[in-house]
């Protein structure tokens, strides 16, 4: 059966409502907050970009930055902080690691910030935001 463009459209925007149900923003301020938390988490990110940068791991180079917050007196802030999320998509491995490691375990993200490590926002957050 061939489906029509109309059809196409309904299941594309009942993706997009799906994912905008989520809260994209407050999944990203969880995974943003926890890992800037100590300048422990921010160091080990810094060292496994760059170390993935040296070995090839990302198929890119990614820039060495950090995560940002948002600021309620910063009007663009939030859109930075989900863009620059965006931009260390293929880090994303290294929060998983870090999370099976335990050094989140101490936060009780998962009942905090309702984050299921197991299925990282990401691609929640890429549908959102394009």
């Amino acid at each position: 059966m061939v489906e029509c463009g109309a059809d196409i459209l309904a299941d594309e925007l009942v993706s997009y409502a799906e994912a905008l149900n989520s809260d994209p923003v407050g999944q990203t301020r969880g995974i943003v907050g926890v890992c800037r938390a100590s300048g422990g988490r921010r160091k080990e990110l810094k060292c496994a970009i760059e170390d993935g940068n040296k070995s090839n791991t990302w198929g890119e180079i990614i820039r060495v930055v950090q995560l940002l917050r948002d600021c309620e007196t910063r009007w663009s802030s939030t859109y930075n902080m989900i863009d620059r999320t965006m931009e260390l998509y293929p880090v994303r491995l290294f929060f998983v690691i870090i999370f099976i490691q335990g050094v989140f375990a101490d936060l009780c993200l998962c009942s905090q910030y309702k984050i299921s490590f197991n299925d990282l926002p990401w691609p929640t957050i890429h549908t959102a935001s394009s």
